[in-house]
């Protein structure tokens, strides 16, 4: 028995009114539901892979999973990041002490008393003039800044440690929910899409597999590249070389790459008399840092979740600007979404405009049998086997996507002067006149 008209309205209330109030029910968790997704589908293959081992032992795959990723992912990321900002806190402290210092230095002034006349030569600078007070204000307030947000951030973290607790199980429970019903969560969204399933396929194959691609492209690669970046740091003999190291992680995760703080740290070392130490550090992220990306993208990073780099720069600022520091993955899924979404709009849904536009698309008409024109011997035979193969009108309205019938009318239309300059065969007319 189908519904009626009235019942599915009254259905289709019912489940978005329910739909709202899930949504403000989890709505505070929702990064964390959308990063057990996200955790879920990057080590799925983790997941099977303690399946087979385990064997009879059905809790054990989830478990040995779960502390698989806090091993490799959580544990490490939560030292670094605290090695980090307590260096990041020292370094401002320092910078402060140095400036309030370097302002009675005279090469400060004989190094200003150089660079103000190059300003006063710029049409656009002429009357500004540098001194070193001015510099001392500057960095020592860009300095201040850092180290009030960087003690904010801890004083935060350390007040919400409850709030932090919570998100921490929710994350872990999901986990171990996700994990043995992701094939049948795959499922369940095949059947609720109204789509057919080619485009749910699509849709599931190309936000998998973008999202697989970012954790691996993006925070595998980023990683390594930071990771060996900072080594260079270290045996150049930076100072805080893990605060440097953990910023140059966060760069390379971003199209700019992290040359954006190996190169100005080279290029002050070289600067301030370490010529060599400075020529070794970016001797080291020209060879060995870009070699890591040109040998591991390709490996690491499909080429279907390849996004144009304008693109991929505008979905990561937006995503961070929109969700924080999980809009480097919201964003890009996000993007891939939207691209998808089109491609499947011009493959199903797009008119074309022209008939040349529509050749490309679909084979010619003379190469459909049952659209030609027959011989006058062969008409009858071939409209009785057309009329029986023809399907029904509500079958016609199921299988016909709004492309093909715009085609199908198309290709009708380019018929119709072919259709009318035709005359029948010789042996026919003499038979009608008879």
């Amino acid at each position: 028995m189908k519904p009626n008209v009235q019942s599915r309205i009254f259905f289709y209330i019912l489940f978005a009114f329910s739909a709202y109030l899930a949504y403000l029910l989890i709505g505070p968790y929702m990064g964390t539901v959308v990063l057990a997704a996200v955790t879920v589908t990057v080590f799925q293959p983790v997941y099977e892979l303690f399946v087979r081992l385990a064997g009879r032992w059905r809790g054990m795959p989830v478990a040995l999973t779960i502390v698989t990723i806090f091993v490799v992912v959580l544990v490490p990321v939560a030292g670094m990041v605290s090695l980090a900002v307590q260096q990041a806190l020292e370094f401002s402290a320092d910078v402060s002490k140095l400036m309030a210092s370097i302002v009675e230095y005279p090469s400060l002034a004989d190094l200003l008393a150089h660079i103000n006349p190059l300003l006063a030569g710029l049409p656009f600078a002429q009357g500004f003039q540098l001194t070193p007070q001015g510099v001392y204000q500057t960095v020592e307030s860009a300095a201040r800044a850092v180290a009030t947000f960087l003690a904010e951030a801890a004083i935060s973290l350390s007040s919400a440690s409850v709030d932090l607790v919570i998100g921490l199980v929710i994350y872990v429970s999901l986990l171990a929910a996700l994990f043995p019903n992701y094939p049948r969560l795959i499922d369940m969204l095949r059947k609720m899409s109204p789509l057919s399933d080619e485009m749910d396929e699509r849709y599931i194959h190309r936000v998998t597999v973008i999202t697989k691609s970012m954790v691996r492209g993006m925070f595998v690669l980023a990683v390594t590249q930071g990771l060996v970046m900072g080594l260079f740091f270290w045996l150049g003999g930076v100072k805080y070389a893990s605060f440097w190291t953990l910023l140059s992680i966060f760069m390379a995760m971003l199209p700019l790459g992290c040359g954006v703080v190996a190169v100005p740290v080279g290029i002050v070392h070289m600067l301030l008399g370490n010529l060599w130490q400075g020529l070794f550090i970016l001797a080291g992220y020209a060879v060995a840092v870009s070699g890591i990306q040109y040998y591991l993208t390709p490996r690491l990073v499909s080429r279907e979740a390849k996004l144009n780099s304008a693109l991929v720069l505008l979905s990561v600022f937006g995503g961070l600007k929109l969700f924080g520091f999980m809009g480097l993955v919201y964003g890009p899924i996000i993007m891939i979404f939207l691209v998808t979404t089109i491609e499947i709009y011009l493959d199903y849904y797009r008119i074309a405009k022209s008939g040349m536009a529509m050749e490309e698309v679909v084979p010619p008409l003379v190469a459909r049998p049952e659209m030609a024109i027959l011989p006058s011997d062969e008409m009858e035979t071939s409209q009785a086997e057309l009329s029986a193969a023809r399907p029904s009108s509500e079958e016609a309205i199921e299988i016909g996507t709004p492309a093909v019938r715009s085609r199908n009318l198309w290709s009708a239309m380019r018929r119709l002067p072919q259709i009318a300059s035709w005359r029948p065969p010789g042996p026919w007319v003499r038979q009608q006149r008879s």
